[in-house]
């Protein structure tokens, strides 16, 4: 499963939509770690990868905070 999220501030279609703001994308990952490992459907054998894509940078940033999350959960 690949949890994407993009502004999508491109156009001014935009304007019009209630924008769910992240404001610490570290956090709102833990959150999605405990979410999608909280599910019966997710085999708890099968790991989850947890990275943040800066789009400015190019940089890809692990994320070893939701390491412990995934292990609560």
């Amino acid at each position: 499963m690949h949890v994407i999220r993009n502004a999508g501030r491109g156009t001014s279609d935009g304007k019009y939509i209630n924008w769910l703001t992240i404001t610490d994308n570290v956090e709102s990952v833990v959150d999605d770690v405990v979410l999608i490992r909280s599910n019966s459907m997710v085999p708890s054998d099968i790991p989850i990868y947890r990275y943040i894509y800066d789009c400015k940078t190019g940089e890809v940033v692990k994320i070893s905070e939701s390491t412990e999350a995934d292990k609560a959960s």
